[in-house]
């Protein structure tokens, strides 16, 4: 899934690996309900690849009474589309009182490749339905999974928890992520505080790394790290990970 046809969207949906869990730190699984506080907000950030500028991340969030909706989306600048063009959308809606998810979209669009995945979370279980196309080859699946005794994160959730937690999280604390038909175990693996120039200030923040696994195995496709900064409006400002050609980034540019 790591290669630069998996474009950013293997950087966010796989939350890839660190290789191992710092010695000694017991694991901890997060349980909903747990304590978010919402606002609504639209960050936007520039992203490079290996250097050079590809294109610009959205990331906006907006709460109901009862629910909550995230909406990713990510597309290259007009350069970049001369080399490989991404017109990439994710969607995450869950309850706004447990934090269940409830509908996760991905709609990808990158080069000639095309395909769109949802998933419906129930009760103990998750209906998943996808359809692509390459070229004139179409094809389709559709499959339901037990999530009996788990307790799933969609992506979208998973960065809202960091972003919007009132409890800082602590070493080991790991929750589970259901990501198309894959299911993977992410831990933090390490944290450490930060200071970052934004908008010609200077702000305090967290800087976190998690590790991802697949069954008994670590993803050893990459390592991923997120920058939040606390402050009356928490900030997500940075993304950050390794692919196996090269470092892929996103940075805060504006938030409203």
């Amino acid at each position: 899934m790591l290669s630069l046809n998996g474009s950013f969207w293997t950087l966010i949906s796989l939350f890839i690996s660190m290789q191992a869990i710092a010695s000694g730190v017991k694991n901890v699984e997060i349980k909903r309900p747990v304590k978010l506080k919402f606002q609504d907000v639209e960050y936007r950030l520039d992203v490079s690849f290996s250097n050079i500028n590809i294109g610009r991340l959205s990331y906006s969030v907006k709460s109901s009474k009862k629910n909550v909706q995230t909406i990713i989306n990510l597309k290259t600048n007009s350069f970049y589309d001369f080399i490989f063009k991404i017109r990439d959308q994710i969607i995450g809606e869950y309850n706004l009182d447990s934090l269940s998810p409830k509908k996760f979209i991905f709609h990808k669009k990158e080069g000639k490749k095309e395909s769109y995945v949802s998933m419906d979370f129930e009760k103990e279980k998750i209906i998943f339905n996808e359809k692509w196309r390459k070229r004139r080859k179409k094809g389709s699946k559709n499959k339901t999974y037990s999530s009996s005794g788990r307790d799933y994160f969609d992506i979208t959730l998973m960065i809202n928890y960091l972003i919007f937690s009132e409890n800082e999280l602590e070493l080991g604390s790991f929750f589970w992520l259901a990501l198309k038909s894959s299911f993977y175990k992410v831990t933090l693996n390490r944290k450490e505080k930060v200071k970052v120039s934004y908008q010609g200030q200077q702000h305090k923040g967290v800087k976190y790394w998690f590790k991802s696994i697949k069954g008994e195995k670590s993803e050893k496709r990459g390592e991923f790290s997120i920058v939040i900064l606390k402050s009356q409006k928490p900030l997500f400002f940075e993304l950050e990970g390794l692919m196996k050609i090269g470092k892929i980034k996103g940075v805060l540019t504006n938030v409203k």
